[in-house]
């Protein structure tokens, strides 16, 4: 992301709301699965909530262990990557029509295909 802090902090409202989300989530989960199961025990009720709640946990956290290894091996990114330019045709093989001069300049770019297959790019007026 351009402009990114790498030591990105949370604050404690963020941090009570995250809690506070997840809370309800299982509430609901519990709700739907006692009404649609008819199930007896509270146990069989919150073994797949808290599964899932612990998979997604531990996934999350491996993931970011294997991005901070990639962090601590490589240092951040010193450039963006580079596109050869110029640009003809999209991922789809669509003719790009665009004047990349007027665009560099515009917040907000309308992107549309004509009738003849083409990628139109036109920047749009705030």
């Amino acid at each position: 992301m351009a402009g990114s802090d790498t030591n990105v902090t949370f604050g404690p409202k963020r941090v009570f709301f995250g809690i506070i989300s997840w809370i309800l989530f299982l509430l609901f989960v519990f709700r739907w699965m006692v009404f649609q199961n008819g199930s007896s025990t509270l146990f069989e009720e919150l073994t797949i909530p808290l599964t899932v709640v612990v998979l997604v946990v531990v996934v999350t956290e491996l993931w970011v262990r294997h991005n901070l290894s990639i962090y601590r091996r490589k240092g951040p990114r010193r450039a963006r990557t580079t596109i050869d330019e110029p640009w003809t045709t999209d991922r789809l093989d669509r003719p790009l029509v665009l004047d990349r001069d007027l665009l560099i300049n515009k917040s907000i770019v309308r992107i549309s295909v004509d009738s003849q297959g083409n990628k139109v790019y036109r920047g749009a007026d705030a």
